[in-house]
């Protein structure tokens, strides 16, 4: 149940990350679907560590790194 609900949600916000920053509404808003998108990065990870999924969770830990970079890099630019 858990398990499904993160996969559901962490689905639904990549897409609603991706579709934010395809916007080009600019930084702001760009900023904020990159913060999605590391949110999510963070729900696919814990669904690979429930579901003993390794590639997952390896891949989704490098995808938060990355996303969590930009959303530093955009918070330092509204500064």
């Amino acid at each position: 149940m858990l398990e499904d609900s993160l996969r559901w949600a962490s689905a639904a916000m990549i897409v609603a990350g991706a579709l934010i920053i395809s916007s080009r509404g600019g930084d702001r808003r760009t900023g904020f679907g990159i913060l999605l998108m590391t949110i999510a990065s963070a729900g696919w990870t814990c669904v690979g560590l429930l579901g003993d999924a390794f590639d997952l969770v390896a891949q989704n830990a490098v995808l938060f790194v990355v996303n969590a970079w930009g959303v530093w890099r955009y918070l330092r630019k509204e500064m």
